[in-house]
């Protein structure tokens, strides 16, 4: 499922966060199916961005262990809340259903 990421930075360090951003990535190659996979642009870049010093968004697809074992590392620099997104077709179908 499709997920969008949004996390609020709770340190004032940058060396410590991006020391902890670097952990995440080294874990990601050795462990590729630890963490929710970041969703790209055609360009390969992924697609999120920094919205204030310390709020920033992401897009990804993964499981939800996956999302799990993403909050939880990155506790306590940042908290990350997912909100599931849904594709438009199916929130209509549902509601059809819903409103027989």
């Amino acid at each position: 499922m499709k997920y969008i990421a949004y996390g609020d930075v709770h340190t004032d360090d940058s060396d410590v966060y991006e020391a902890k951003n670097r952990a995440i990535q080294v874990e990601r190659e050795k462990f590729p199916n630890r963490y929710p996979m970041k969703l790209l642009f055609q360009d390969g870049t992924p697609i999120g961005a920094w919205t204030s010093p310390r709020k920033w968004f992401n897009l990804y697809e993964g499981t939800e262990e996956q999302l799990v074992n993403l909050s939880v590392r990155w506790f306590p620099e940042a908290n990350v809340t997912f909100k599931p997104m849904f594709k438009g077709s199916k929130l209509g179908e549902a509601n059809r259903k819903l409103n027989k």
